[in-house]
């Protein structure tokens, strides 16, 4: 029931939310009240650099929080990347997927899922035990990827409305580009329709100045 309640109220946060941070954070509070962990970390795709960095964590200091990234093929993260599909570890010492830096943190256990967006995987939502081997099983993993699942929804919904905006604000610059332009030739046209007028006012007047008229000697 705790777990159900969690799940929904993550649900509807990321309903009314467009706080990115926020949210995923959220979604990280809640996945570590409810499930066996000791610390978690969920990773977002980063296309500039080809690789994945942290974008919300638990219980992991803050001062290895930005030196924590791993490549597409690295270590749990990088296997369920390019398997597309959860990995439960249940004796991390007994796994070479497992980075050597992370059983030297003493974690026993790990459980990762990915998130999945038309395919490709986003995130990957990962979770640590240091205090058992075996620490989670296959409700927990369903659990986990219920959460994972809904970061995956927002990112989404955080890229879409992204993309709304750039669009938007591409427009506004067009816009304001092309009335700039308009405005720019509506001052031609007027000023030559100034000249023009002044040239047809000024024509006879100057040549009846030049050329007065001849009256018939007295």
């Amino acid at each position: 029931a705790r777990a159900l309640a969690a799940v929904h109220e993550a649900g509807r946060e990321i309903a009314a939310s467009l706080d990115l941070d926020r949210t995923l954070r959220l979604v990280m509070t809640k996945a570590a009240e409810t499930l066996p962990l000791d610390a978690g970390v969920l990773f977002v795709r980063d296309e500039l650099s080809q690789q994945y960095r942290v974008a919300v964590s638990h219980n992991i200091p803050p001062d290895k929080i930005d030196s924590i990234t791993f490549a597409f093929d690295e270590g749990v993260p990088g296997w369920v990347v390019q398997h597309c599909q959860p990995l439960l570890v249940e004796d991390a010492r007994m796994d070479a997927r497992v980075h050597p830096i992370v059983v030297t943190e003493g974690v026993l256990s790990v459980l990762a899922v990915p998130l999945i967006t038309h395919g490709q995987v986003t995130g990957v939502l990962t979770l640590f035990s240091q205090t058992s081997t075996h620490a989670f099983d296959q409700s927990t993993l369903q659990l986990a990827q219920v959460f994972a699942d809904q970061s995956a929804v927002f990112l989404e919904n955080a890229r879409l409305v992204g993309e709304l905006r750039h669009s938007a604000a591409e427009l506004e610059r067009r816009v304001e580009e092309r009335t700039r332009q308009l405005e720019g030739k509506k001052a031609q046209i007027s000023q030559g329709e100034k000249k023009a007028a002044g040239g047809r006012g000024g024509g006879p007047k100057a040549h009846e100045k030049k050329n007065p008229p001849q009256g018939r000697a007295p």
